[in-house]
């Protein structure tokens, strides 16, 4: 059997990472190719160090036929129920005793919980073609209060890399919706028009890495979603297909 790596196309987020190595684990196996014999490459993360830092070495590789992680790459921007029916193929990239404990330790996200995932470091730029416009604070915030006063929520979870966004959501729900269980991860944040994930070189990368993971395996303890189309909220929806996501781009 001969063993398959799975190398970056390029530089790119976390979880846009993760979507391509399950996107194209899914395109290999109808092709025939066992699942077991595909490993991530340690090329895989470049903004981040080596895979072994956060999956079992099980499923990293140094070694092996080196395929680009976006061959057979066939998500939308918006993904639908049956693109992003791909648990089967995460369970073959499993995280490490690291990272599952670590998880273990951090993720305290209530039943019926509101989320919210800002998406705008990256999303600043009007004729991206890849990321699309940015959307202000203003429209997750008002969708934020109609859903909070249907009553169906008892806590709020938040999540975004700016600082600013978390301090005007934080107080907006405080005092103009008197939600008084907000949960917000104590994870590196910035101020500025970059996303995280882009200035790598200023932080510890493993630990950005640790930190997004976190994120999102809290946004997918969520009952409700808000946010903006992203392989965040698609690594969310991939946990729990039955999570409501309630996209402010669409």
């Amino acid at each position: 059997m001969q063993k398959i790596t799975l190398h970056e196309h390029g530089a790119r987020g976390f979880f846009s990472n993760i979507a391509t190595i399950l996107s194209c684990a899914r395109f290999l196996t109808s092709q025939g190719v066992d699942i077991n014999s595909i490993f991530i490459g340690k090329y895989m993360f470049t903004c981040y160090g080596h895979p072994i830092n956060w999956f079992s070495p099980s499923c990293v590789s140094d070694h092996g036929e080196i395929v680009d992680s976006l061959t057979g790459w066939n998500l939308d921007r918006h993904c639908s129920s049956t693109q992003l029916d791909l648990l089967q193929y995460l369970s073959r990239f499993p995280w490490n005793d690291r990272i599952t404990q670590y998880l273990q330790n951090h993720v305290k996200i209530p039943k019926n919980t509101l989320g919210m995932h800002f998406r705008g470091t990256d999303h600043n730029h009007p004729n991206d073609p890849g990321h699309g416009a940015r959307v202000e604070l203003d429209v997750y915030l008002a969708k934020m209060r109609q859903l909070w006063q249907t009553g169906e929520f008892n806590a709020v979870f938040l999540c975004s890399d700016e600082t600013s966004v978390m301090n005007n959501a934080t107080n907006f729900l405080i005092h103009e919706c008197n939600v008084d269980n907000i949960i917000i991860n104590p994870v590196t944040r910035i101020s500025g028009s970059v996303g995280l994930h882009m200035q790598h070189i200023y932080f510890n990368k493993s630990k950005l890495a640790d930190e997004v993971i976190l994120d999102a395996t809290c946004l997918s303890k969520c009952h409700t979603v808000i946010g903006k189309s992203s392989n965040l909220i698609n690594f969310a929806r991939i946990l729990t297909p039955s999570i409501k996501v309630d996209y402010i781009d669409l």
